[in-house]
């Protein structure tokens, strides 16, 4: 058993999503675009496949000049590993007016079925997301302006973010 003063927030949240039981993507590939990543993330990522990893403006992205690249034509090469903003997905937070949102983004064709799997673990992840929402506000306030689905509104909010 791991001492849980080693369990990362990312690892937690990973741990719960674990458990969720996915829909099948039949290859629909909308969650690989700009996928971001924690600190602890970026650090394991790198040591494993170096290179791989871009910046903007101070956040690490997996898609920083075009598609994921651990996205090949069989899917995504490194899934087992994939960070956690890609285990989320269409789940994420957004900023509106000061005030942070969960929401489902509307271009992924399951978003209902993951949205029935993924709105319950809400409040498990937020038990560990206060460790890390710097590191998300920082993302959010980038991506805001860069991600079409975020900056034309292409989402349903289904949660006020509550782990501040």
């Amino acid at each position: 058993m791991i001492p849980p003063e080693t369990v990362t927030a990312a690892d937690a949240m990973k741990r719960i999503l674990a458990g969720v039981r996915y829909p099948s993507c039949d290859g629909c590939t909308a969650c690989c675009h700009h996928a971001w990543l924690l600190e602890e993330e970026r650090r394991t990522l790198e040591a494993t496949i170096p290179g791989e990893i871009g910046w903007i403006d101070g956040v690490p992205l997996l898609d920083h000049d075009g598609p994921c690249h651990l996205l090949s034509n069989a899917g995504c090469r490194f899934y087992a590993e994939r960070p956690l903003d890609c285990r989320l997905f269409p789940l994420d937070i957004i900023e509106e007016e000061g005030d942070y949102w969960w929401v489902l983004y509307d271009e992924c064709p399951r978003r209902d079925a993951m949205g029935e799997r993924l709105i319950p673990v809400i409040p498990e992840l937020e038990a560990h997301l206060g460790v890390v929402f710097e590191e998300y506000q920082r993302q959010i306030a980038v991506l805001k302006t860069r991600y079409d689905p975020y900056s034309t509104g292409a989402y349903r909010k289904v949660d006020r973010v509550r782990c501040r």
